[in-house]
């Protein structure tokens, strides 16, 4: 379905905009977890931002229609959680 193909490509592009630019600009984000990131450069928002990721990643589940769509669904739940 077009419709999860779409959610997803604009949700990957909007999280990403959130992350710190050393991470990187293409899905998947890189973590090197022994680099040391300058944390100001992320967008945090406020207190209900992982809330609204949380929700964005709902909205995207409800057009989840294929198998395909089910794990890319799930990569970008176990990516931001």
């Amino acid at each position: 379905m077009e419709k999860a193909k779409e959610f997803a490509v604009s949700w990957c592009e909007w999280y990403i905009g959130m992350q710190n630019p050393s991470h990187g600009s293409v899905w998947l984000l890189a973590c090197d977890t022994m680099k040391t990131y300058k944390w100001d450069d992320t967008k945090k928002g406020d207190q209900n931002s992982f809330f609204l990721i949380l929700l964005t990643l709902s909205w995207w589940h409800t057009v989840v229609k294929t198998d395909i769509e089910e794990r890319e669904w799930m990569l970008a739940v176990e990516k931001t959680t």
